[in-house]
Parts: structure tokens; C-alpha cells; sequence
């Protein structure tokens, strides 16, 4: 029987956690996938640590280390299942994540792709992710996608799920060589060529921890990353020019932000500048301000 789903699980180097992330998807109420779990060169056993686990629906796959999108993109193309998930390495999906997305399928049968809210997690902290629609109580359509993510993201990586031909019809892939922002260009994608349904419920949990010493500890400039590089060379023939500049500025205060923290305020301020006029974001700009004044973050 042809799986639903394949849950593609990208690993690199997660020997102590692997085996729980497994675990959430072996424990799902809902029970027609299988599980691509694609090592990129491992050096700590990881692979190893879960080749004695025993189910049908696990298929094990080795590659030379290419990043994270390599693994997702070599996934996709091993992926016998009708829909693809792409589940981190160290989140895990709630119980009833693929119950969920299946029943949101059979309601809009149609639409490209299906995601979740989701906890992010930092030690014991466990906080809800940014509901689109905190009145809804069923699955519905996402009418404007940049101007809800200018406000948050309200799925990640970990709580989404593409049909599989979406990626083979539109030959769009995760990008690689880039580690960082890298799945925003397939949601991008997706959100101004395809129809996304969000299921207005927190269904798996994303790992903050693996994120922590991203800027402090190594204190480099803050640069426009390449996905946002490219947003703002297609957005002046796009439909939602006002939403996706709304979600660039606020990039961009952010940005600004996580410069003047590590010590870079030449940086901080002159973006600050750019994206000082008008009234939107007023909290953040203030962030910024004080994080210019204040003495810098050491590592």
C-alpha cells in the first residue's frame, strides 16, 4: 500500500536525540507512513544509535554531508508517500499531528500543503507558537500569508506537510548551500504559487535549544540572508508587494536588533534608519535604540 505520508527526518550529529524524534512519529494514532530518515556523514552514531529499531516503516538512507536541504531535497526524491513532512532531528510531533493533517486533507482535498501551530521548547519553557486566527476552530485557507508572518512564524519546519507534487511540477527545491532561513524559500514559494491550510492547533514541538549560540558566541555581522535577498528582487511583480514589505521591514528592525546586540551598532543604526518612517513596529524600534545605547552582548 502506498504511505500518505513519508516523514523525511534530516540527520546530522543527533546521537542523544534521534531516537525520541523517532519515537513521536512511530507513535502517531494515525498509522499509514513511513519514515526516511537521511544521515548527512554523521560522525557521532547517530545512525548507528537507531539501526536496531525495528519497523517496516523506518528506511535508513547514508549520504556525504551536503546540509540540511541536501538531506530534505534527497528525501523528497526517495519519498514513496503521497504527502512529504520534514521533521528536525531533535522536534518531535505530537500524537495526533498526522490525524490532524489527514483529516484537514479530506476537507480541502485540493490545496498543496497542510501545517500546524507548534511549542517552541527551551529546556523546561514550552511556549505556543503565533496563531493566525486565534477564533478559529477548523482547518481554513491562508489568505495573506506575508502580512500574518510580518507578525510571526505560525508553523516551522517540523509542523508541515507538502504534497509531493508540488515539488516535481514546479521543480522547486530547498536550497542548498544554505543553512540558515533555507525552508522560508520553499513556504515563500508556496505561499505566492500554491494554497496552504493551517490547522489552528500547537502539533509538534520545535527544539529552540539547537538555536542559542547562533549570534552571541560568534559575534559576526548580521547579514541579509539569501532568501530574503531574493524575496526583494521578484516582489515588484507580485500581488502582495504592501504584505511582503511589511514583512521585510520588520526582517530588517530584527536584523538591526541582532546587530546591536553583538557589538555591530554601525550596522544596527543605519538599518534602523532605513526603516525609521512611520508608526508600524514602534516596540522594536525602541529595541533597537536601547540595544544601540546599551553595551554589547559578549559570548
Amino acid at each position: 500500500m502506498t504511505p500518505r505520508f513519508s516523514i523525511i527526518i534530516p540527520l546530522y550529529n543527533k546521537k542523544g536525540l534521534i531516537s525520541k524524534t523517532i519515537e513521536s512519529v512511530l507513535s502517531q494514532t494515525y498509522l499509514n507512513f513511513e519514515i526516511i530518515v537521511v544521515d548527512d556523514g554523521s560522525t557521532d552514531g547517530s545512525i548507528e544509535s537507531i539501526s536496531g529499531l525495528n519497523d517496516e516503516r523506518l528506511k535508513l538512507f547514508r549520504k556525504e554531508n551536503g546540509g540540511v536541504s541536501s538531506a530534505r531535497n534527497y528525501g523528497i526524491k526517495k519519498a514513496e508517500g503521497q504527502y512529504v513532512a520534514f521533521l528536525d532531528a531533535d522536534d518531535e510531533y505530537e500524537i495526533s499531528f498526522l490525524k490532524n493533517i489527514n483529516l484537514a486533507i479530506e476537507q480541502f482535498p485540493d490545496a498543496d500543503a497542510f501545517c500546524t501551530g507548534f511549542f517552541k521548547v527551551r529546556g523546561r519553557e514550552k511556549l505556543r507558537s503565533f496563531n493566525p486566527d486565534r477564533y478559529a476552530k477548523s482547518p481554513f485557507l491562508i489568505e495573506d500569508f506575508y502580512s500574518l508572518w510580518a507578525i510571526d512564524s505560525f508553523f516551522c519546519a517540523s509542523s508541515i506537510v507538502v504534497r509531493k507534487e508540488y515539488f516535481q511540477y514546479h521543480h522547486k527545491w530547498f536550497p542548498e548551500g544554505e543553512s540558515l532561513g533555507e525552508d522560508q524559500e520553499v513556504w515563500f514559494h508556496l505561499a505566492e504559487n500554491g494554497s496552504l491550510v493551517h490547522i489552528p492547533k500547537a502539533l509538534s514541538k520545535y527544539n529552540m535549544m539547537a538555536d542559542e549560540n547562533s549570534l552571541t558566541s560568534q559575534r559576526r555581522v548580521v547579514e541579509e540572508l539569501p532568501f530574503i535577498t531574493r524575496l526583494k528582487k521578484r516582489k515588484e511583480g507580485s500581488s502582495y508587494i504592501k504584505s511582503i514589505d511589511l514583512f521585510i521591514e520588520k526582517y530588517d528592525l530584527e536584523r538591526a536588533f541582532n546587530n546591536a546586540r553583538v557589538g555591530h551598532k554601525k550596522k544596527a543604526i543605519k538599518l534602523l534608519l532605513d526603516n525609521f518612517r512611520g508608526r508600524r513596529f514602534t516596540k522594536l524600534k525602541l529595541m533597537v535604540l536601547l540595544a544601540i545605547i546599551m553595551p554589547a552582548k559578549r559570548g
